[in-house]
């Protein structure tokens, strides 16, 4: 889920809003509009992700975000904490280009971190890809775990027990169904994994 920022809009962009005449104008004076078509959809007809930051429906920052297929790891020195049945457990999400128009300078800040956040949020719920190399940061599944304690499957599993109290209307039950649904989406109450 993408942040509010005031005045804002952030956006992620899809291959329909290319055919919009005027898509990407506002950019005009960093990139031809021309080219930034032709890279957002080779980006998105690769896998990957773009998104705009829209002021007055007028995009002010575009990050294109490619994905890389990453090396298959040694058995013995998995780092990749996905499964073997996960589509993309070696792929790499990229950030490659970023045009920023003159002037929304101090948008960049807050624009990264709402990224950021919406990327960390494809590897750790939905598994699209082992890493995230985001400007200077480099950013894994194991980059959310706190002292053992899968976070974001241990929530969802939680929120799915009480849900089944609240349409069962019996708050014990629900409560017992969310122990049961958070243990088995990755709570694991020991220590890190080496």
């Amino acid at each position: 889920m993408l942040v509010y920022l005031k005045g804002y809009e952030i956006k992620k962009i899809t291959k329909n809003m290319l055919k919009k005449e005027e898509f990407g104008a506002s950019l005009s004076e960093v990139v031809s509009t021309e080219q930034l078509k032709e890279e957002i959809r080779e980006v998105l007809e690769n896998g990957g992700f773009v998104y705009g930051l829209y002021k007055k429906k007028e995009m002010t920052i575009c990050y294109l975000i490619e994905r890389r297929t990453g090396e298959e790891p040694e058995e013995e020195n998995v780092d990749v904490p996905f499964s073997k049945d996960k589509l993309h457990k070696n792929d790499i999400l990229s950030l490659t280009r970023e045009y920023v128009l003159p002037g929304h300078e101090e948008a960049v800040a807050k624009f990264d971190e709402a990224v950021r956040e919406e990327l960390k949020e494809r590897i750790y719920f939905f598994g699209d890809a082992a890493r995230i190399e985001f400007k200077d940061q480099v950013l894994t599944e194991k980059s959310y775990r706190v002292g053992g304690f899968h976070i974001g499957g241990a929530m969802m599993g939680f929120a799915i027990g009480i849900l089944f109290g609240i349409a069962l209307n019996n708050f014990a039950l629900g409560l017992c169904f969310a122990l049961a649904f958070a243990s088995s989406y990755g709570i694991s109450l020991g220590g890190r994994r080496k």
